[in-house]
């Protein structure tokens, strides 16, 4: 089966600017609201970890009120699985960049975390990836 048009020419230079504006995104202070009710405990640890990740810092209010409607669609899954609901799940989190992929097509780029300070209190984690040596 053959391809349509021309063979593409492996030394040509693209001269036209990226549509796609690129934002480097890195962890900060977040003011976070609450969950509005009482969940189920996975669904609170799935609040907690979309509360922590380094695009949380740019959500606005629009964004953390998807992420509330978003709270109860995880929790009825937790209760009962459909797939019509992991997938209402996952566009809704593709659509805030849940992952690397979904970040990259936005546009996003994550800095790696400060490391933290004797001063400062909390859990340090360390990533996997970065261990391996990639």
């Amino acid at each position: 089966m053959g391809a349509t048009g021309p063979i593409p020419n492996p030394n040509s230079i693209t001269r036209h600017k990226p549509k796609q504006r690129r934002r480097t995104l890195k962890a900060g202070v977040v003011t976070i609201p609450e969950l509005p009710a009482d969940y189920r405990p996975e669904t609170v640890a799935w609040w907690q970890t979309w509360i922590e990740s380094p695009q949380a810092e740019f959500f606005a209010d629009t964004d953390w009120q998807t992420l509330r409607r978003c709270a109860a669609l995880v929790d009825m899954f937790y209760t009962a699985p459909t797939a019509q609901l992991a997938a209402e799940i996952r566009q809704i989190e593709s659509k805030l960049g849940a992952t690397q992929a979904d970040r990259d097509r936005l546009g996003w780029t994550t800095e790696p975390p400060a490391e933290p300070t004797p001063t400062q209190p909390g859990k340090t984690r360390t990533d996997p990836r970065r261990a391996s040596g990639r």
